[in-house]
């Protein structure tokens, strides 16, 4: 009658088969683990990296809409936001900033960021047709946020000057 469940019991020589088997199985255990586990960290490091970066997308979409959400509404519309960004953000740059002739203007319809070794990424805020205009009056370049937790207050405002509704972005 055949056994169903069989095994081989891997039996250790005391001769000279032994002698060159047993090096020769821990040698190719330690070449396969020389060659997969430097990939297998290159991957994490990777793989972490995306993360951090899709974080900052996602916390940079919370702005957008709550900017969206608080300038679609009444006057003098307000809302806090918290955003969290993780350690490789640079900076996050909410508009530009005054300029113009005599830091007069304030059109600017983007959210900027600059992550760690890469470039500065550009988001408009709005449509094409009914663009945003974002602020925070001063010449400065706009608001500036870093790394970690912030609160940041968004409002909506009106100039006479130019009679046009404008978002102000404060950190609190």
């Amino acid at each position: 009658m055949p056994r169903i469940l069989t095994y081989k019991r891997t039996r250790f020589y005391r001769d000279r088969r032994g002698v060159t088997e047993l090096p020769f199985k821990i040698f190719i255990i330690a070449v396969l683990l020389t060659i997969t586990v430097p990939l297998v960290l290159v991957g994490l490091n990777r793989y972490t990296k995306a993360q951090n970066e899709n974080r900052v997308i996602q916390e940079i979409g919370v702005l957008e809409n709550a900017i969206t959400l608080v300038y679609y509404q009444g006057e003098n519309a307000s809302l806090v936001v918290d955003v969290d960004f993780p350690d490789i953000v640079e900076y996050v740059r909410l508009g530009d900033g005054l300029y113009g002739d005599g830091g007069s203007h304030w059109r600017s319809w983007a959210i900027y960021y600059k992550l760690e070794g890469k470039g500065e990424t550009r988001v408009p805020i709005g449509t094409t047709n009914y663009p945003i205009s974002l602020t925070n009056s001063t010449k400065d370049g706009g608001l500036r946020i870093g790394p970690g937790e912030t609160n940041i207050m968004i409002r909506k405002a009106y100039d006479e000057s130019i009679e046009e509704f404008f978002i102000m972005a404060t950190v609190l």
